[in-house]
Formats: C-alpha cells, structure tokens, sequence
C-alpha cells in the first residue's frame, strides 16, 4: 500500500502554537463578555444598597413586623437588634427601603397565609410557617 504523505506535515511544536493563537483568541474576543456576565452574576449574588434613597423611621405597621421577625429568630430580649434597625434606617441611606420592603413581604405573606392578619399578630408557630414558606433556608 501506498502511504499518503502531507504536503505540510503538522509538527508538535506547531500544533501547540496554533493551539495557543487559538485560546489566546477566544479569551481576547470572550472576555468582556464573560466580565459583564460574572458582573450580573455577582450583582444578583450579592445585591447592593441603593444609597440614592432617603432615611427615615418605619412606621409602626413596619415596626411590628421586624420586631416580630427578630423575636422569632432572636432568643431573649432582642431590644438592642431593634434598637439598632431604627438607627440604622435614620442614619444610613438604602436601609430604610430594605427594611420597609421585608416588612411589605412579611405582612403581605401573613395576610394570604395567615387569615388577614398582619406578621406581628401571628401566633410564633403561624410566624415561622410563614418564614418557611419565604426564606428557602429557614
């Protein structure tokens, strides 16, 4: 038989350079997109305060419901971790939001879950009914 020979026999040196050239381009064309995706990624993962809102106090309606959310997950008296949300909504811009949003959902998932009634007003074993069915780890 005849052996077939290439007119441009593929060496290991040059297989590992156009290997090389080959990866070198598919990083230099890919890398702003997988920075912008590892961006996303970690926005999502780690969500960030919106410093641009206001401070401010709570309203008792919202009070009730982290106050009653610390009482679950805080054996003892927990008046200094309430203490502390209301400086920290008076003093620091984006708590505020987040701690009147966590109310909002708590509220709201009490009233579906919990016959209208409002987070703080569930008895401890409705209150950690409803956590379980928001908080995937609780």
């Amino acid at each position: 038989m005849n052996e077939m020979k290439s007119a441009h026999p593929v060496s290991r040196r040059r297989f590992l350079l156009m290997t090389a050239a080959i990866a070198a381009l598919i990083v230099s064309v890919f890398s702003p997109i997988g920075s912008m995706i590892l961006e996303r990624f970690a926005r999502s993962k780690w969500p960030r305060l919106d410093r641009s809102t206001p401070m401010g106090r709570l309203s008792d309606e919202e009070s009730g419901a982290i106050a009653a959310l610390i009482a679950v997950l805080v054996d003892g008296d927990p008046a200094f971790l309430r203490d502390h949300v209301a400086r920290r909504t008076s003093t620091e811009p984006g708590y505020l939001k987040e701690y009147q949003s966590g109310a909002r959902l708590l509220n709201a998932s009490a009233r579906r879950g919990g016959g209208g009634k409002r987070f703080a007003e569930l008895d401890r074993a409705e209150q950690n009914r409803i956590l379980e069915s928001i908080l995937w780890k609780y």
